[in-house]
């Protein structure tokens, strides 16, 4: 008869080896497992983690049969990517480059650099710009009220009057804020012979414009509250006519209130014959000056403090002067272009406009005995000012 003592030694010990092998098999699929989901995770930077779980077993004693070792179904391990293989390449993001509005106001502290900066701005082209660094200091609670009343000046002489409305309107009270700047309507004489040259200055004499004014024309100029003269004059014309008079200046005071708009009404100007005047000697006009032809010179801007050439390029018909305008870089700080050139010639007296996309300048001058002309400049939307002189080239 079989050992029965035996056989149940043999059935103990296959059972404690199958339940090793068991383990074993559990370990390996939980790895494959884990490293499949590592795999699917990591998408082109494949990162293969394989996770092994050692297993202890009981020893099979030597009497006992041989199992068959269990064939492992753990794939085998995939190369981890290299960077150059599937990385996707560096690529820097951009610096950031600051504004000119943003450069002006972190190297510019006080309300003085800002105003210089904004001016800077302006000469270069970059006029927007320059007019939202003074915007930006008109309303800088911090800035002392004078810088402030500057920058809103500047934006005035700039020509800018929407922005240098906003900016006077931020130094009212804040109980005005809202309001509007007041309106102030000057009109020329319709019947006027000429046009004129307005200027509009505070109590103390400070210059708070000045343009041109045309018969007829109504120019409309907005102001802060305040108290300020205006003047309105013309040239006086180089002869004088027999039984003719000359009315070529007015001026006057206006006050400017919150609320109240102004109207001003400027009389006539220019000549108008003199009634009952009987001349027995008619007053000969002087012979007609030949200005046809080029000239080269200098000019001077006072306001800007700058020196610069000039080169005329003139046509005449009649006492109608036409041509052109030539000037070296820089000439103002707001215009830097010549351009077309129309005027009138009255005697020696020479008086034209040069006008271009940048601004209109008046020109005025003599003509001296020798031939050559002197005279002065003035640029009505800015108030730049300066003195030019000029010789015919032979």
């Amino acid at each position: 008869m079989p050992n029965l003592g035996a056989l149940a030694d043999l059935f103990r010990n296959m059972r404690v080896g199958i339940r090793a092998a068991l383990i074993g098999a559990f370990a390996v699929i939980v790895a494959a497992i884990i490293t499949g989901v590592f795999s699917i995770c990591s998408g082109k930077q494949q990162i293969v983690v394989v996770v092994s779980t050692p297993t202890t077993a009981t020893p099979i004693p030597t009497a006992t049969p041989t199992l068959a070792p269990t064939p492992s179904s753990t794939p085998a391990p995939t190369a981890i990517p290299t960077a150059a293989q599937d990385l996707p390449p560096f690529t820097a993001s951009p610096t950031p480059t600051a504004s000119p509005i943003q450069s002006s106001m972190a190297i510019s502290t006080t309300a003085y650099d800002r105003i210089y900066a904004a001016v800077g701005l302006w000469r270069s082209g970059q006029k927007d710009e320059a007019v939202e660094v003074l915007l930006s200091l008109t309303k800088d609670p911090d800035a002392d009220s004078n810088e402030r009343k500057n920058a809103a000046e500047t934006l005035l002489a700039w020509g800018r009057k929407e922005e240098a409305a906003e900016a006077f309107r931020s130094l009212l009270p804040q109980d005005s804020a809202g309001s509007s700047l007041i309106k102030a309507v000057f009109e020329l004489d319709a019947i006027s012979t000429i046009r004129a040259l307005l200027t509009i200055k505070t109590q103390s004499g400070n210059h708070m414009l000045e343009t041109s004014i045309s018969p007829g024309v109504h120019e409309t100029i907005s102001l802060p509250p305040g108290d300020y003269t205006w003047e309105a004059r013309a040239p006086m014309p180089s002869f004088l006519q027999t039984c003719v008079g000359y009315d070529l200046s007015h001026s006057g005071d206006i006050a400017a209130k919150l609320g109240e708009n102004i109207v001003v009404e400027i009389p006539f100007m220019g000549n108008y014959p003199i009634p009952d005047c009987t001349s027995t000697i008619p007053t000969p006009p002087p012979p007609l000056i030949d200005l046809s032809g080029q000239y080269t010179g200098t000019a001077y801007n006072e306001t800007a403090g700058i020196e610069f050439l000039i080169s005329l390029d003139f046509i005449q018909n009649g006492d109608v002067i036409t041509g052109n305008l030539s000037i070296s870089l820089p000439a103002f700080p707001s215009v830097s272009l010549g351009g077309a050139v129309d005027g009138i010639l009255e005697g020696n007296e020479l008086h034209f406009l040069r006008s271009s996309i940048a601004a209109e300048v008046d020109y005025w001058g003599t003509v001296q005995p020798d031939g050559h002309i002197e005279g002065t400049f003035h640029v009505p939307s800015t108030g730049e000012r300066g003195t030019w002189a000029a010789t015919k080239e032979k």
